[in-house]
């Protein structure tokens, strides 16, 4: 299987027989589902939504260049904190492209509150995602 990885098709298929559900799930699970990456942090007080949003873009294009990166999700909660998750295929690359970053795109950071940023790096051990066809009706 690629990297490593352990595809157990079987649970989705036997989970949508007990649960009825229409929506088909994939289960990883596996030694080399790489290492992600979550960021807690809140913007400066005078930065808005839309002009954080506006800088990300700058983020995200350089991001998706970078070697080991998989995958990015950039939330905001109900009260105003952001959270950023980040899948890399290892820590390496991970604290490779975080040295980087700072100097070649420096700029879009110093929106943050520097002093509320937690980041943290953590092992994926499983990984379930729902399929990409969806069955829309209802009975």
């Amino acid at each position: 299987m690629d990297r490593g990885e352990l595809l157990l098709g079987s649970l989705a298929v036997a989970g949508m027989a007990m649960t009825g559900s229409s929506v088909a799930t994939d289960l990883y699970v596996g030694q080399a589902l790489g290492v992600i990456e979550l960021v807690r942090f809140r913007l400066k007080k005078s930065i808005s939504t839309e002009v954080w949003l506006k800088a990300n873009e700058e983020i995200s294009e350089w991001i998706k260049r970078q070697s080991g990166f998989r995958f990015r999700n950039l939330s905001e909660t109900e009260g105003g904190e952001w959270i950023d998750v980040v899948y890399w295929d290892d820590k390496e690359a991970a604290e490779k492209a975080n040295e980087r970053a700072m100097k070649e795109i420096g700029g879009a950071f110093s929106l943050i509150d520097e002093n509320s940023m937690v980041m943290s790096h953590g092992k994926s051990h499983v990984m379930l995602r729902a399929s990409t066809s969806y069955n829309t009706t209802r009975d």
